[in-house]
């Protein structure tokens, strides 16, 4: 709020002590709830003696009385109506700067709110992303069509088909286990194995190794690596990264005798 001439004469009036009990009392009130009314008082009290430089008057002092009579006697002066006048000046400055405030925080608050705004609809989108991401690799993910079968593999060790098994048990980590110790003693890394260990880490949501082991199908150069481009996007549909899973599945679909070409076209539509 700004101060109107009966604010200020209020003010005067009350620390030349020319109001009546009732008058104080009100002023008094008013100082209590309203701040910035309290601090004009204050200043008011402490003009004559940063004029003459002999230090602020005490107001709660049981002795005033000649501290009141010195402020009377600069009331009657040219030097206090000077001093009234600055008061006033400086009360509508004071307002100015307080709305030059306010149009600040206006602007800080817009920008705030903006921030706000694009914060609450990233996390809406990453959650859309998500959920549908999540909601398409249930659906596509099929690993009973989309990996390997012993029987369609030649010199398989019963080590190997105890781990697709487990695996189809969704018994993921002790597939893991089997597929890991079998690429360990070096004794197969083909496409079967590193099939089966991406889809277990994958399952298990540790997605960078499963990753890395598709990357590892990736660079086999085999006739069976380039289904490393759908486990891949896979992968990134479980994350809810639709951008990176979009990625794969248009390598893939760069040659039409790639695994899944017509399902990488279909996925790809229904993420556009």
């Amino acid at each position: 709020m700004e101060f109107e001439e009966e604010d200020y004469n209020q003010i005067i009036n009350y620390n030349l002590g020319n109001l009546s009990e009732a008058e104080n009392i009100e002023i008094q009130k008013r100082m209590e709830v309203d701040k910035v009314f309290r601090e004009e008082v204050l200043l008011y009290q402490k003009l004559p003696y940063a004029i003459t430089e002999k230090g602020w008057p005490d107001w709660g002092h049981e002795n005033n009385e000649q501290e009141i009579e010195k402020i009377k006697t600069l009331k009657r002066s040219e030097l206090i109506s000077n001093i009234e006048s600055k008061i006033k000046s400086g009360g509508r400055q004071y307002f100015e700067n307080q709305n030059k405030h306010r149009k600040v925080w206006r602007k800080y608050a817009v920008g705030l709110v903006a921030a706000l705004i694009i914060v609450f609809v990233s996390i809406k989108i990453f959650n859309f992303n998500s959920l549908s991401g999540e909601s398409l690799y249930a659906e596509y993910v099929d690993w009973e069509n989309n990996l390997l079968s012993t029987t369609e593999q030649s010199n398989v060790e019963n080590r190997e088909l105890q781990g697709e098994q487990l695996f189809k048990k969704e018994e993921y980590k002790k597939a893991k286990i089997i597929f890991i110790d079998i690429i360990e003693k070096g004794k197969r890394q083909d496409s079967h194995t590193l099939m089966y260990l991406g889809a277990s880490y994958l399952e298990l949501e540790e997605y960078n190794d499963a990753l890395q082991i598709f990357d590892q199908l990736l660079q086999q150069k085999s006739l069976n690596s380039n289904r490393a481009y759908w486990y891949k996007s896979m992968v990134y549909l479980k994350q809810g990264d639709i951008s990176k899973a979009k990625e794969e599945l248009l390598s893939l679909i760069k040659n039409k005798e790639n695994f899944n070409y017509s399902k990488a076209r279909e996925l790809l539509k229904q993420l556009d």
